[in-house]
């Protein structure tokens, strides 16, 4: 059933198919530009034996196709077929470029004005390219047209795809008609059991349930259900114009993408709704999560108890203390510049291994032919320090590289701690641990640090409490606070490479407050997975021995 069906005399958003031609077709020019250059630049990769199968030519669609999505946006256009097409044009360009670059190349300048023979240039070179492991000997080359023709179908759906389609789902984007302006999506988050309710609200078009709904508080865990509304920019500036308003609905597994990607279009879950034109008792009833629709509805059209942000949980309950850290004492230590640093540091292994292998190269040199004691003494010294920097940088990328950038972040820390008059943790605590809280909306994205925060933490045995003192928030949570602690396992894959990742998740959940810290020991990354799971499964079994009962929960 489509949506037009369960949404029966409902209106959903539909491309106004318009376009500004010549601002499009402006902004289209250097992406086409860009295509022509990188497909230049193919060809001289693939003269000189430098052009990676597959991954050279998806590698280089990527600035081509940001640009042709940016060409979208600054023409308006509104026409998914037109967005498409000029795709398709900017990926012609840059893989069918490559291809003619080479023809001009091998078959003479005559061939400029002849794109005609192209289809024939290609299958000559299908019939006569060869594929180079370049972990072994040229005299391994192998040819098979098979193979070629294979390897030319995979780039050029890599290559299509990656340029085309952002275009398309960007020109599909709502827009305001009657302002001239691209929509700007708002996004809020529910318990994943929340979706009957939300659906059954949005196609009943009674919006009792909803209004109680949006009265709690915003459930930051994944999975979730999100649900995101597009509204005119007019709003925000405060000069609305009885623009339309579109809700979204997606029933959220897992984020994916970078940080700050839009999780209606890059999350991993199921789409539920896509761009319902939302009536004025929904757009109240959204209000509380929305605050911009406070100017559509005004504030006395919102009904139900306000919801209760995070930082102020202790109102509710004195012996749970989760606040911010005093503001001339936050955020001294996750500064940018520090993630940046850690960043750079974590290859600092890696640098050391192949400076270690250079030195090693220029001792050998050294000693390759007649040399004086001298010199004979100082290549061997040489040789000496480039096997310790072989073997330490190899040791530690491959068991901690982000051991020396954690010991630098653990000792600032326990210093700007003991710089606060107001703290839970002594930083000279031995048994005070490095910990850091990703959320779980953070697990699995490409970031420079997934954290949200970092600090120390302490299980007090004696008052049965978990007190974390960190560089922006400060926790005091009773074991008895707890509704969920769970011990959760996160596996991340790339290639053939699996990482996983272990936390302790601590929850308090009711029907008017959420609060959720995924909680790890900050003790890096490597083979030392089995070490890590280990330390913090032990701290899972200290917390669940304070609680009472068999309240606690795992997850694998």
């Amino acid at each position: 059933m489509n949506q037009g069906e369960s949404f029966s005399g409902r209106v959903f958003y539909r491309a106004g198919g318009g376009v500004r031609l010549a601002l499009f077709v402006v902004w289209l020019l250097p992406a086409i530009a860009v295509a022509a250059l990188l497909a230049l630049l193919l060809f001289w990769l693939f003269l000189n034996g430098y052009y990676y199968l597959v991954i050279v030519p998806v590698a280089a669609s990527l600035a081509p196709a940001a640009l042709v999505r940016v060409a979208v946006i600054k023409g308006h256009c509104r026409n998914w077929l037109i967005g498409g097409l000029a795709g398709l044009c900017v990926a012609v360009v840059l893989y069918l470029g490559y291809f003619y670059c080479g023809m001009v190349h091998h078959w003479g300048p005559r061939a400029i004005s002849r794109p005609d023979l192209l289809p024939a240039y290609i299958k000559a070179r299908m019939k006569t390219d060869v594929i180079h492991d370049v972990n072994r000997s040229k005299e391994s080359a192998t040819h098979s047209a098979v193979m070629n023709w294979l390897m030319l179908g995979l780039e050029a759906s890599g290559v299509f795809f990656i340029v085309i389609f952002p275009s398309i789902q960007r020109s599909r984007r709502p827009y305001c008609e009657a302002c001239g302006r691209w929509m700007k999506r708002s996004v809020t988050s529910f318990s994943p059991k929340a979706s009957a309710v939300v659906m059954d609200a949005l196609r009943s078009g009674s919006s009792q349930a909803l209004v109680a709904l949006c009265a709690t508080p915003v459930y930051s865990s994944v999975p979730n259900l999100t649900v995101g509304i597009d509204l005119c920019p007019s709003l925000q500036e405060g000069a609305w114009r009885g623009c339309p308003v579109y809700i979204s609905v997606k029933q959220i597994i897992q984020w994916q993408g970078i940080g700050g990607a839009d999780p209606i279009d890059q999350a991993r879950g199921k789409l539920l709704l896509r761009a319902l034109q939302a009536t004025s008792t929904e757009i109240a009833a959204l209000a509380p999560r929305f605050k911009l629709l406070d100017n559509i509805t005004g504030r006395s059209a919102i009904a139900g108890p306000l919801q209760t942000k995070a930082a102020n949980l202790v109102q509710e309950d004195l012996s749970v203390e989760i606040r911010d850290v005093e503001s001339e004492y936050a955020g001294k230590v996750r500064t940018r510049g520090m993630i940046w640093a850690g960043s750079v540091l974590t290859f600092a292994p890696l640098l050391t291994f192949f400076g270690g292998l250079g030195l090693l190269l220029w001792a050998t040199g050294i000693l390759d032919g007649k040399v004086s004691p001298i010199e004979k003494f100082t290549a061997f010294g040489m040789i000496a320090v480039a096997i310790v920097c072989i073997v330490g940088g190899m040791g530690v990328a491959l068991l901690n590289p982000t051991y020396i950038a954690n010991r630098i972040l653990q000792q600032r820390l326990r210093h700007e701690l003991a710089r606060r008059p107001k703290r839970i943790v002594n930083p000279d605590n031995p048994e005070s641990l490095f910990a850091e809280i990703v959320p779980k909306a953070n697990w699995g994205r490409l970031m420079l640090d997934s954290a949200s925060d970092v600090g120390l933490l302490l299980l007090d045995q004696g008052k049965r409490e978990i007190l974390f003192e960190g560089d922006r928030e400060r926790l005091r949570i009773p074991v008895d606070a707890l509704t969920y602690c769970g011990f959760e396992e996160f596996v991340y894959k790339s290639g053939h490479a699996t990482i996983r990742y272990h936390y302790v998740v601590l929850r308090i959940e009711s029907p008017t407050r959420f609060w959720e810290a995924p909680i790890r020991l900050r003790t890096g990354t490597g083979l030392g997975a089995r070490k890590r799971k280990k330390e913090m499964m032990a701290v899972f079994e200290s917390i669940q021995r304070m609680r009472p009962g068999p309240s606690a929960a795992m997850t694998i």
